[in-house]
């Protein structure tokens, strides 16, 4: 699913009741909302019913961190649904948003770690072994990690081992691949450029426009020779143009309204102005653009 089709489906959830709001950036629940209320309305679930009422049960943590913004709820599954009462999409975005919920107030994962250094010659080589000791969070949501549960060797210094086997493995570097819809989305946040619900819409114009093409089998964004191009042609008249700090400061002065630490007109007017003289100089350096 693209992002703007997963606000989409989300968007359906909200409306019928089953998730708080869905555009939301808060990352705490607060110390008000009872998150025992909406345990209890999933302990009779087909799928995740017995682990809401172990949390009931044998406690659940409350998280301690993160941030409540507005007075909005994070994604909360308010109402228990089970899987042939929702589309085939608004299901797979639902079970995402109660199990992530499950997993932000479980216990946490344990994990015990062993680190060695072994000398083979004049040659040092390291291992490092992980085993998970107590589920935690992974309970529920297991694909987050990949730590097995295998007994841990036990070292003790200086001890000896005969080499079992030895083999040399060529390799080569390789460039990175293009983002994907999620890491772009991240990035976007990263540096302050737009809100939880308006990331998917800017992405999904970049794409319509034909700036960007997906990759169906991965979801990675390759830039199309159009969208190349008017990326190095701006950047080329004006590099701010192009640049996350522009549209991070216009970010950053918009939430400076909502606190009201800001006059929204001479917000309006600065941001304005600003793009006006950019359009200006943009227009009387049109010939760059054109080459």
């Amino acid at each position: 699913m693209s992002p703007h089709e997963t606000l989409k489906t989300a968007e359906a959830l909200y409306h019928s009741g089953h998730i708080s709001y869905y555009k939301t950036s808060s990352t705490s629940y607060g110390s008000k909302f009872r998150l025992e209320d909406v345990l209890a309305a999933h302990q009779l679930h087909s799928e995740w019913g017995k682990y809401a009422l172990s949390l009931l049960e044998k406690g659940f943590d409350r998280p301690d961190r993160g941030e409540l913004v507005g007075g909005v709820l994070p994604l909360v599954p308010i109402k228990s649904a089970e899987k042939g009462k929702l589309t085939a999409s608004e299901w797979k975005v639902y079970q995402l948003i109660t199990k992530n919920f499950l997993a932000s107030i479980s216990k946490p994962a344990t994990v015990n770690c062993v680190d060695a250094s072994f000398k083979i010659g004049d040659e040092l080589f390291g291992l490092h072994a992980q085993s998970l000791q107590n589920k935690g969070f992974l309970g529920i949501m297991p694909g987050l990690s990949s730590v097995g549960t295998d007994e841990l060797p036990k070292f003790k210094l200086m001890d000896e081992y005969a080499i079992d086997t030895k083999k040399i493995i060529d390799g080569k570097t390789v460039p990175f691949g293009y983002l994907t819809e999620a890491e772009l989305i991240t990035q976007l946040e990263a540096h302050h450029i737009g809100s939880a619900g308006s990331a998917a819409q800017h992405l999904k114009r970049l794409i319509d426009n034909d700036y960007l093409r997906v990759n169906k089998k991965n979801r990675a964004l390759a830039p199309t020779d159009v969208g190349t191009a008017i990326v190095k042609a701006l950047h080329h008249v004006d590099p701010e143009l192009v640049s996350p700090k522009v549209r991070a400061g216009i970010e950053k002065a918009c939430a400076k309204i909502a606190y009201n630490e800001a006059d929204s007109t001479q917000v309006v007017n600065h941001v304005l102005g600003c793009f006006k003289s950019k359009f200006d100089y943009l227009v009387r350096h049109s010939s760059v653009v054109e080459k």
